[in-house]
């Protein structure tokens, strides 16, 4: 193991020595008691690659659509400050993870949601919190909270 200075950052120690950030690890961990279902909406994911896919759990026959401001391949585009190109009443749960601190109006996201999202079915947001700042591009605001369910 590779010898770390003792007053490094404690987020960039944890990054070298478990290969994720521990904001990035702890949210994992976080999210391995959830299971998504059905028809899913991933918000700004791109794939299955993420990391969070290793631990949320995915019931056999899940079919999730993948999203990002660019179009790509498997990739709807998607961008959350306008209309959502879905008709309503689509999809069984929609899933953010790290976008909306993001987002200037994130209040268009939300109504968007809850017009695609099937009655009483469930949202899955975490925004970090953490950060004092992070633009990627932008960095607008962070809600004090690490993980919502909305039905």
């Amino acid at each position: 193991m590779k010898r770390i200075h003792k007053y490094n950052n404690p987020l960039i120690v944890a990054k070298e020595v478990y290969g994720e950030t521990l904001i990035r690890s702890l949210f994992n961990e976080a999210i391995k008691g959830y299971e998504i279902s059905g028809s899913v909406l991933d918000i700004s994911s791109k794939s299955i690659k993420s990391s969070y896919y290793k631990k949320i759990k995915i019931k056999e026959g899940t079919n999730i659509t993948f999203t990002d401001l660019h179009e790509g391949e498997g990739v709807v585009k998607l961008d959350v400050e306008k209309t959502f190109p879905f008709e309503d009443n689509t999809f069984d749960c929609v899933i953010s993870f790290h976008l909306f601190e993001h987002v200037f109006n994130y209040q268009n996201s939300v109504k968007e949601i809850q017009i695609i999202l099937k009655p009483g079915e469930k949202f899955i947001i975490a925004v970090p919190f953490m950060h004092k700042f992070h633009a990627d591009p932008d960095d607008f605001f962070h809600m004090h909270s690490q993980l919502w369910l909305a039905s």
